[in-house]
């Protein structure tokens, strides 16, 4: 609620209304207009798990490691990078940036609408938990709570909805969101200690990874299959197909788990 409204929003949400005055009064902010609409959410915590079972049904395994450049995965035929805010170290993209986030988690069964004011006051039940948040701290890569942020997210939402003070804080998070200009998707042949190594790039997400996050891949599948049809007309054979040539790949997805 609260904000100004995109054209796009009645035609994304065809519940989408302005609430009206007598609604309104409900909450204690007193900020006009505000607005309600339906929509889905994904809960992270159960939807990552999910997504990484599937890899693993595939035949994909996961092996956590730390590396301090892409030489150190020169064995590798084929590496997507996936690294988040990371991808300001691996690659020295300066158009990185964090932008950080910190929330509270509470337990408080009866919220089952979300409420979001302004910019950084929200308020996101899940299946099992409510998020309160929260910040936007672009530039500041500090992991660790601030105590004020803290308690400026709890009196914000406490003011929109009173009865959170019944639930049970269970933790504060903080997570760096990795901020960029745009969205780099792109494949980028390295030199990795005298073999080429195509490096599928696809980060700078900011806030909005599960947004984007199917049709970011399929824009990055599009890409590397571009790029295997190039290099196959190079060699005057066949087209290739993605299905063809991945399992033939000895290949690895860097991500920040």
């Amino acid at each position: 609620m609260g904000g100004a409204v995109p054209e796009y929003a009645s035609k994304l949400f065809p519940d989408f209304r302005e609430i009206d005055p007598k609604a309104q009064s409900a909450f204690m902010i007193p900020q006009q207009p505000g607005y309600t609409f339906t929509t889905w959410q994904c809960d992270c915590s159960k939807y990552l798990p999910w997504l990484m079972d599937q890899i693993k049904a595939m035949g994909g395994r996961f092996i956590r490691h730390h590396i301090n450049a892409f030489s150190d995965l020169k064995d590798f035929d084929l590496i997507v990078n996936c690294t988040g805010i990371n991808a300001n170290f691996i690659t020295n993209d300066k158009k990185m940036q964090p932008d950080r986030g910190q929330v509270i988690v509470v337990k408080a069964p009866w919220i089952n609408h979300f409420y979001i004011s302004g910019t950084d006051t929200y308020i996101l039940p899940r299946m099992e938990e409510v998020v309160l948040g929260g910040t936007h701290q672009v530039g500041d890569y500090n992991l660790k709570e601030n105590p004020e942020d803290t308690k400026k997210i709890w009196r914000e939402c406490l003011k929109i909805c009173p009865s959170l003070k019944y639930g049970e804080i269970k933790e504060v998070r903080v997570g760096l969101r990795p901020g960029r200009s745009a969205i780099r998707i792109e494949v980028e042949e390295m030199n990795l200690d005298g073999k080429t190594v195509p490096v599928l790039h696809n980060y700078g997400h900011g806030g909005a990874g599960v947004t984007f996050h199917w049709g970011c891949a399929i824009e990055a599948s599009d890409a590397l299959q571009t790029y295997l049809k190039k290099i196959k007309k190079t060699k005057n054979s066949s087209e290739p197909s993605i299905k063809d040539i991945i399992p033939m790949v000895n290949a690895i997805s860097l991500s920040k788990l």
